[in-house]
């Protein structure tokens, strides 16, 4: 893997910037969101809550909040292990475990939403 500030081209490096960049836009509105619809549900029950989050439109931002956010983490974590981790062997086994690791959360979060969503 190619150490983004040094040793990548300059179009893959602004590329990068421009996705943290994105990520961090999406994740204001939504993070926004995200703490104002918690709460609203402090003192709801464990079915009140389930019923919040079963609404379709609450549903897609939640699911919105939690690829932006766990992708824009991903994206951050990637660039100080470029920045510091200097042997190429130990970078490209931390990457491959950040991205392990990144996906696997993001994607068992995903999938619990999904579940209390559509009545699992």
């Amino acid at each position: 893997m190619k150490h983004l500030h040094q040793h990548s081209t300059g179009s893959e490096a602004v590329r990068h910037w421009w996705k943290q960049r994105l990520t961090a836009v999406i994740l204001v509105p939504l993070g926004i969101w995200f703490v104002v619809s918690l709460l609203t549900q402090v003192g709801s029950d464990y079915q009140q809550f389930v019923t919040w989050l079963r609404s379709p439109f609450i549903t897609a931002l939640m699911i919105g909040f939690l690829v932006s956010l766990f992708y824009h983490g991903y994206l951050g974590m990637q660039v100080v292990i470029e920045d510091y981790v200097s042997d190429l062997a130990r970078r490209a086994f931390w990457l491959i475990l950040l991205k392990l690791i990144w996906l696997g959360t993001g994607l068992l979060s995903i999938i619990a939403v999904l579940f209390v969503a559509l009545g699992g």
